[in-house]
């Protein structure tokens, strides 16, 4: 697998869009199985 990223926050993830987005079709996210911790939520944002 290709582009398989490691993020802890909604700001790593946008700051991989804005780096990658014009290059890359698609990605992988690497998460945490089991409780989710407040760093390690993602909740809905409008600006998706």
């Amino acid at each position: 697998m290709k582009n398989i990223i490691d993020i802890r926050n909604r700001a790593d993830f946008r700051e991989w869009i804005k780096d990658n987005s014009d290059a890359e079709k698609e990605c992988w996210i690497a998460t945490k199985r089991g409780d989710a911790t407040p760093s390690r939520t993602f909740l809905p944002d409008e600006s998706f």
